[in-house]
């Protein structure tokens, strides 16, 4: 078991089959510099948000990634997600490059991508949904992926790695600035979000 990270439990964290209908959903993704078996992971979370104010993560891509290959499943991620889904990706040395690509790229001018910069602490990055998650309204949607964030949380903000909860913190900033709801029809031009989070 990893060390208690102080910041969140895991019991406040409820297990669900399903999400409900009627959910606005964004994915962001917090992608790694390097590959490493010492470094951090890329990974992607798809957070919802229901109208009666419970959040539902659905899902979590994570992976030690080349850049080609983080590339592919960004835009294989994006495709399954569909349009429906936001997409947002942070603006640091490592996600900048793969903005940049999918804006001039043809396939990734399908999605709206939203670039999103972090400029302070990590824990307090992820305080805001630590708190949703106490007052009961966070759900995990059934899954492989969720022992394995549940001791990443356990651990945090002490463990070894934090991507998971910098994607999770990435998404909840996109629905607070209304990056739930993606634009159709054109690229936007001006996608930037500034968040109050950390870089890495």
């Amino acid at each position: 078991m990893p060390a208690e990270g102080g910041l969140f439990r895991r019991e406040w964290f409820k297990i669900v089959d399903a999400a409900p209908p009627g959910i606005r959903w964004a994915r962001f993704w917090d992608c790694a510099a390097k590959t490493g078996q010492i470094n951090d992971y890329t990974a992607g979370a798809k957070l919802g948000r229901h109208a009666d104010g419970r959040w539902f993560l659905a899902g979590m891509a994570r992976g030690r990634w080349e850049y080609p290959d983080a590339k592919h499943i960004v835009l294989q991620t994006a495709a399954a997600d569909g349009r429906e889904v936001g997409l947002g990706i942070e603006d640091s040395s490592s996600g900048t490059p793969l903005i940049q690509d999918l804006r001039r790229g043809s396939v990734g001018q399908r999605y709206a991508v939203r670039a999103v910069k972090v400029a302070v602490d990590k824990a307090v990055r992820a305080a805001p949904w630590a708190a949703q998650a106490e007052a009961g309204l966070f759900h995990l949607v059934q899954g492989e992926w969720v022992n394995n964030f549940l001791d990443e949380i356990a651990s945090f903000p002490m463990g070894a790695h934090d991507d998971q909860v910098d994607a999770v913190s990435g998404a909840y900033e996109m629905h607070l600035t209304g990056g739930g709801r993606p634009r159709f029809g054109t690229l936007a031009r001006d996608t930037g979000v500034t968040s109050t989070a950390a870089r890495g």
